[in-house]
């Protein structure tokens, strides 16, 4: 990978070149390669996804400063499958020792499947959120970021029919002098995909909305609100996707396991779909990913 920045769109366009089905995989890195929050996240599901089949994954060129040193630190090299290997680089354990330290960084967190529901991890990532946050609008933004984190959480555990946890992080990035700071959370599981439990269920109750294409259902699931368990259980996604509409600059992205779009504000108020890829153009990933960027201010 040559230097530079990658977000996880990025990240996933450059890894669906190269991975292959039933093949291994080794990654060499450049020297000044950077990782956004969520391209953390993303490759972390590649390394997880490639390793539950038993394929060899070797990251190389990473050293003890830089990218190696931020993904140990943020939890990508924690718990890997036995075939997924860093060469050259013993990880130091820093996303242990040093959790919880940075204002602007919530590390890598597991959202676990099952047993009871877990509120810290919300709680975490909204504190994280509102400490980086102006004084006069810190109580109200950590409440609106509360409700949005558990929201999301709350459909990983319901969704996602898979025994792996989900994973969740968020960063504060500060830009260059005069620029808002910007805001990226990442949610995401490694099931099934929302398409694929949702539109089953649809057409087995008849619903007219699953007649539509992909784009089309994902587009009314955001807008709209639907869900394989009726209308009031599918508002979750359509609530947090209506409180970023609020926020300054707000994107929103998704990953499924074959096909990555990207929601941003249509001119008539609600989400209009900006870009997709499908087919060649992405590698097969399991899961349903959730990625939300904004301004903080």
């Amino acid at each position: 990978m040559n230097s530079g920045w990658y977000d996880a769109g990025q990240l996933d366009g450059r890894l669906s070149q190269v991975v292959r089905g039933g093949q291994g995989l080794a990654l060499h890195f450049g020297q000044e390669t950077k990782l956004t929050i969520a391209a953390c996240v993303r490759l972390r599901a590649y390394l997880d996804a490639l390793g539950d089949q038993g394929l060899p994954v070797e990251l190389h060129d990473l050293a003890t400063w830089g990218l190696g040193a931020y993904l140990d630190r943020v939890g990508v090299f924690e718990q890997l499958t036995p075939s997924v290997s860093v060469v050259g680089l013993e990880p130091a354990g820093q996303s242990q020792a040093r959790r919880g330290q940075s204002e602007a960084l919530e590390e890598i967190v597991r959202i676990p499947i099952s047993g009871p529901m877990d509120r810290s991890v919300a709680e975490r990532l909204s504190g994280k959120l509102a400490a980086c946050a102006l004084p006069q609008v810190r109580e109200a933004l950590a409440n609106t970021a509360f409700t949005c984190f558990a929201e999301l959480i709350g459909n990983v555990r319901t969704h996602s029919a898979s025994p792996s946890p989900g994973y969740a992080a968020l960063q504060v990035y500060t830009p260059r002098q005069g620029s808002r700071r910007l805001v990226e959370v990442v949610v995401a599981d490694a099931g099934l995909g929302i398409l694929q439990t949702l539109r089953p269920a649809l057409l087995a109750k008849q619903a007219p909305q699953g007649a539509l294409d992909d784009q089309a259902l994902l587009l009314y699931a955001v807008n709209s609100g639907i869900s394989r368990h009726g209308e009031e259980a599918g508002c979750g996604i359509t609530q947090s996707a209506k409180r970023l509409l609020r926020l300054p600059e707000p994107r929103l992205e998704l990953r499924l396991p074959d096909m990555r779009v990207r929601f941003e504000p249509g001119p008539a108020g609600g989400y209009v779909i900006t870009q997709a890829r499908t087919g060649a153009a992405v590698a097969p990933l399991p899961g349903t990913h959730w990625i939300f960027r904004y301004a903080l201010d």
